[in-house]
């Protein structure tokens, strides 16, 4: 085993791989180290007011991070909401959009929870952005490249 001090650390190659999947290495070591790729892209959303009597607008907002700072991704945004009464629909609301390095992408919409029976309840709103980038980054036909990051919010109506 091999380690060396870095200040008041301790690095030992053992627990360093030069292998793509992470693995340990076997026989010689290659000094070359690849660290883990960064999940480049993730998602937010927030629903405010989280709860009220209908009808009442809540105020929504959808993130996009491409958390890579090194190299532009192209994102999508698909919103997959499900109403109290259980139906569900999808819709790519957020559509595509083009990022540098390290760049958030930020949208807002007012969301109408009208006076309807099968909106009583719990609303769930569920985003999901996708990486859709291929290489080239920013030609058509945009295949997902794997990455995804996803956060959801509830909106509780009541009768009035």
């Amino acid at each position: 085993m091999v380690c060396y001090s870095v200040g008041t650390d301790l690095v030992c190659l053992d627990d360093k791989s030069s292998r793509t999947d992470e693995m340990p290495e076997a026989g010689t070591v290659d000094m070359g180290y690849h660290g883990p790729d960064l999940n480049q892209a993730s998602a937010g959303l927030d629903c405010n007011p989280a709860s009220g009597t209908v009808p009442f607008t809540a105020t929504m907002t959808a993130t996009m991070t491409n958390n890579n700072p090194g190299n532009p991704r192209r994102l999508s945004g698909r919103m997959d909401v499900t109403l109290a009464a259980g139906s569900s629909y999808t819709n790519w609301r957020s559509g595509l959009t083009n990022l540098a390095g390290g760049e958030v992408f930020s949208t807002s919409w007012a969301q109408l929870i009208p006076a309807l029976g099968l909106l009583i309840g719990d609303n769930s709103f569920e985003f999901l952005v996708v990486d859709v980038t291929p290489a080239p980054w920013n030609q058509p036909p945009y295949p997902p490249a794997g990455d995804t990051g996803q956060d959801s919010c509830t909106v509780t109506a009541s009768a009035p």
